[in-house]
């Protein structure tokens, strides 16, 4: 992209219904060079508004993917929009998950509801690098059956890393965890001594798994943070998303904790909420 406040025009190449609330829509890839795993882009409704969206697909994939989440007026107007339907998009924008940091290291991905996208983005660019890394694991966690976003995905992605999957409420189908996501996290299942954890989804969630990490022994610097919410404008000027110092679409959206847990005690609201 040439200029940060201007969309190029793109066109939905594929829309896939994950959930009855949830749907992905797939472009080329020639709407910029590259991403990093974890960075986010603007999406505009023309007549209707923008919304920041993580970006879902892996920077090696054939499209470039979002996965919405019909919550609003403007990702209900994204959910009328059809393949060959055109929409604007701006960036990529945002940090991404450092994971160049952790060669040797194994990676622990915790996602609840929506969060998943930013960490499969995460988790198809590292399998392409599997080598650089001790071992990956997924835990991921929805309110029912129904929820679970990549539901195709996690059954494939579970042939080749450790997917553990929970529910909140189960159903008589379902034969799985039934529980919030901390619940699954063990110390059997997970080595805090050569492990890095990146976690993504509610607030509420991102807290209590923050606490179970540590309880298992991460360390804060071990532990990464995707925040999206309140972002608007994506280059630091509205200041929806200013926790104390930092803006989270510039600094952001990825934080270790170890960054946050200096702020936490005065803006734990604005972190959490």
């Amino acid at each position: 992209m040439k200029h940060v406040f201007k969309p190029t025009m793109a066109v939905i190449k594929k829309v896939v219904q994950e959930t009855p609330d949830t749907k992905s829509f797939f472009f080329k890839r020639d709407l910029w060079d590259n991403h990093k795993p974890g960075q986010f882009a603007e999406l505009w409704v023309p007549g209707t508004g923008e919304i920041p969206l993580s970006i879902a697909s892996s920077p090696d994939d054939e499209f470039i993917t979002f996965t919405v989440k019909k919550v609003g007026s403007v990702t209900s107007a994204l959910f009328e929009k059809k393949e060959g339907d055109t929409i604007g998009i701006r960036g990529p924008f945002g940090n991404g998950f450092p994971l160049e940091k952790f060669n040797g290291r194994e990676l622990v991905f915790v996602g609840g509801g929506i969060g998943l996208p930013p960490l499969m983005s995460t988790i198809i660019y590292a399998l392409g690098r599997r080598e650089s890394f001790q071992g990956i694991k997924l835990f991921y966690g929805a309110r029912t059956p129904a929820d679970l976003v990549y539901r195709d995905q996690l059954e494939k992605l579970s042939e080749k890393i450790n997917v553990y999957l929970t529910v909140d409420q189960g159903t008589d189908s379902w034969e799985g965890s039934v529980g919030v996501v901390t619940e699954i996290i063990t110390p059997e299942r997970v080595n805090p001594d050569n492990s890095v954890a990146m976690v993504c989804g509610p607030g509420i969630m991102m807290y209590f798994t923050v606490k179970k990490l540590m309880e298992l022994g991460f360390k804060p610097s071990n532990i990464y943070l995707s925040l999206e919410h309140h972002m608007k404008c994506a280059v630091g000027k509205c200041g929806h998303c200013r926790i104390g110092p930092y803006y989270v679409c510039v600094d952001g959206p990825i934080f270790s904790y170890e960054t946050l847990k200096e702020v936490e005690e005065k803006f734990a609201g604005d972190i959490w909420e």
